[in-house]
């Protein structure tokens, strides 16, 4: 089986988890041409003037007989010397204390008729929960595509269905089907 693992590594995870505790102030965003969705970053201001910055970029990974850019998420202290290169849009968002943060993992085997199985590993989600608030980061598409969707209070699986991430799996000549299980922890 090819294997291929797009997973937030342990420095991603300190510093999300060093937010427990902070109150979330704002969003800032890159938008993209048609100002719908933030386009690969967004950073996150919080009351004691500290920010992290939310990535959604790409890897090059195994996948069937060659290589793909597979997108996924890290997350890192936000540099402000980035705001002299990079015009962003703040966005105010309800504020909230943040208590606990969960990652949603995606596990997705592809099931083909040409090469062995492909098994995917990618953390899809980051979901920020506070004590009034939640606040949902997600992959839109798994290839090629940096958008990330952002949500305050909504609702993951509409943002993010198995059924499309399924169907989206599916497409190719020599695919049969994907399995997909969908898991979440506690960081």
């Amino acid at each position: 089986m090819t294997k291929a693992s797009r997973q937030l590594s342990e420095d991603s995870k300190k510093v999300l988890h060093s937010t427990i505790g902070k109150r979330i102030e704002c969003f800032r965003v890159i938008k993209d041409h048609e100002k719908t969705r933030p386009i690969g970053l967004v950073v996150v201001d919080f009351d004691d003037g500290s920010s992290i910055e939310i990535r959604n970029s790409e890897d090059l990974v195994p996948f069937f007989d060659g290589k793909e850019e597979l997108n996924g998420f890290s997350c890192k202290e936000f540099d402000d010397r980035i705001l002299e290169r990079i015009p962003f849009d703040k966005n105010k968002v309800p504020t909230s204390t943040i208590k606990s943060i969960d990652l949603i993992t995606d596990k997705i085997v592809v099931h083909s008729n040409k090469f062995e199985d492909y098994i995917i590993i990618i953390d899809a989600g980051i979901i920020i929960n506070g004590d009034k608030h939640s606040y949902i980061f997600a992959l839109d598409k798994v290839f090629f595509f940096e958008q990330i969707l952002c949500s305050v209070d909504g609702n993951f699986e509409e943002m993010r269905p198995l059924g499309e991430v399924k169907k989206y799996w599916e497409m190719g000549d020599h695919i049969i089907d994907a399995e997909i299980t969908r898991a979440s922890e506690q960081i």
